[in-house]
């Protein structure tokens, strides 16, 4: 199974082919996905990407995390 994680922020959209592993999401130069935003945190979100499923996690980031435009709480699948 391939992922492609899809990023919405303003009225821009990004599309990320995604491989297995760890993935820091942010606005600091060393994330892995990085976004340049202002609602963006610099550590803002973790993906871990397997074979079979992908887990989101929000690390306390000032603006929050959304999927499909809710805010998610905890980490989600």
């Amino acid at each position: 199974m391939s992922f492609r994680l899809v990023v919405r922020v303003g009225d821009r959209t990004s599309r990320f082919p995604l491989e297995p592993g760890e993935y820091l999401i942010g606005s600091s130069p060393d994330s892995r996905i990085r976004i340049g935003h202002p609602t963006v945190s610099r550590n803002h979100a973790t993906l871990r990407v397997g074979e079979a499923e992908a887990r989101l996690v929000d690390l306390d980031s000032s603006n929050g995390t959304r999927v499909d435009g809710s805010r998610i709480l905890t980490e989600t699948t």
